[in-house]
């Protein structure tokens, strides 16, 4: 991602973006948080598929977590409790959209059993990237 891009994304530009998605009830994603003593490590966001997708299928939308709460298996945790709000939600399915140029991100997804199934540019404010898409086409794979 251009580096401009990365420098725009500070906590004060984006609270307000944040705080109406966390506060609005009529909001259809779901944000979980995960966190360590207080500290806020990792969060991920599903909720309804953004690209064309099947029936059953919801998307996790964004998932992150800090360089030093890596490889410690929150990945993984976190996934599954994307999968578990997603059912809740009354989705049977997960499809997600990665960088095509991340390398980490896929293997992540492709060591959860996620199959490639497209490939589309995302967009951003004023630039687009490829990405691929992966998809579970049963949330129960990722609750295991």
């Amino acid at each position: 991602m251009p580096q401009a891009y990365l420098e725009s994304l500070t906590p004060d530009a984006r609270a307000g973006a944040w705080a109406e998605r966390l506060t609005d009830p009529e909001e259809p994603t779901r944000t979980l948080v995960a966190d360590r003593g207080g500290q806020i490590v990792g969060f991920c966001t599903v909720g309804p598929p953004r690209l064309e997708a099947p029936e059953g299928f919801g998307e996790l939308h964004t998932i992150n977590i800090l360089v030093t709460a890596q490889h410690q298996g929150l990945g993984r945790r976190m996934m599954a409790e994307a999968a578990r709000t997603l059912r809740d939600l009354g989705f049977s399915a997960l499809t997600l959209s990665v960088l095509r140029d991340s390398p980490a991100g896929r293997m992540f997804y492709e060591s959860l059993g996620g199959t490639l199934s497209g490939r589309h540019m995302d967009s951003y404010d004023d630039f687009e990237l490829p990405a691929v898409e992966y998809r579970w086409a049963d949330l129960a794979a990722l609750l295991a």
